[in-house]
């Protein structure tokens, strides 16, 4: 999803990669954070203290994951997540991060593409820009 979704603005200059060429500014609102996270094994707050590997999490393909913010564990608090205590309150406050968009379009030179990736070692949560 992430790979089919990503946006690539050839304005970027990013080398190897490939790239639409957009007006100036059409590309921002196509700039979202996103989120992997596996739903294997994991406990009531989405913290996972375990894996099915070998024989599950040898990829993609075979790995359960949470499809959406409204079923990640913790979701039912909405507005009212504050803090780090389920998989649901770590993706809302990283994805609410100002600097997650406007650092990537900082550079008005774009001499170098950036992206940024989160992580969190409870529930192997990344979310990424």
């Amino acid at each position: 999803w992430a790979k089919e979704n990503r946006v690539c603005d050839c304005d970027w200059n990013w080398p190897d990669e490939e790239c639409v060429a957009y007006q100036p500014g059409d590309s921002r609102y196509l700039q979202i954070p996103y989120f992997f996270v596996s739903s294997d094994n994991a406990l009531q707050n989405g913290t996972r203290q375990g894996t099915g590997f070998p024989n599950v999490h040898n990829s993609p393909a075979n790995t359960n994951w949470w499809n959406s913010t409204s079923v990640l564990p913790g979701a039912g608090k909405g507005a009212s997540s504050s803090g780090y205590a389920t998989t649901y309150d770590r993706v809302r406050a990283i994805a609410s991060n100002p600097l997650l968009t406007a650092l990537p379009n900082y550079d008005v030179k774009k001499e170098v593409g950036l992206t940024f990736h989160y992580g969190f070692e409870d529930d192997g949560l990344v979310v990424a820009y």
